[in-house]
């Protein structure tokens, strides 16, 4: 089966997702580490991979709009009458979508835990900031008296 640009943007689908991850989890490494530097490093590249990500939505509807032109109906391709590419196509790109699914679920678990990780660091400093300011106010009123 030959390549088509409906596999071409799956598989860069894929591989984006894959940046993603490897950037979420650097992004948590550097949470846990206080590394500012890699911290703006790693949101600076996710603004990157997002925008690749709509360049390659319009690289999508574009191909799909090529292949309806193509073909009849998209739903040939589950009728007998479809020829085995068609059906091959269309199992390739089932099973893609379900591993761009299972990406995208780790994805968000990673995202969710590093937005912990950012509620829990906010949430001490806060009390180490209010702790800070108690502390001064109580020698300036004992200071006072």
């Amino acid at each position: 089966m030959k390549n088509t640009d409906m596999q071409t943007v799956a598989e860069d689908l894929l591989s984006l997702l894959d940046s993603f991850k490897e950037t979420a989890l650097v992004k948590q490494r550097a949470l846990i580490e206080h590394n500012m530097e890699s911290l703006e490093k790693c949101i600076s590249k996710e603004e990157g991979l997002l925008f690749q990500v709509q360049s390659l939505f319009k690289r999508r509807n574009s191909a799909v709009n090529k292949y309806s032109k193509n073909q009849s109906n998209f739903n040939n391709v589950l009728n007998d009458d479809a020829d085995t590419s068609q059906k091959e196509l269309f199992q390739m790109l089932k099973k893609e979508r379900e591993l761009i699914t299972s990406k995208v679920k780790a994805i968000n678990l990673i995202n969710e835990q590093n937005k912990y990780l950012t509620e829990q660091a906010r949430g001490f400093v806060r009390s180490l900031v209010g702790e800070i300011v108690n502390k001064q106010n109580n020698k300036i009123v004992d200071m006072k008296v």
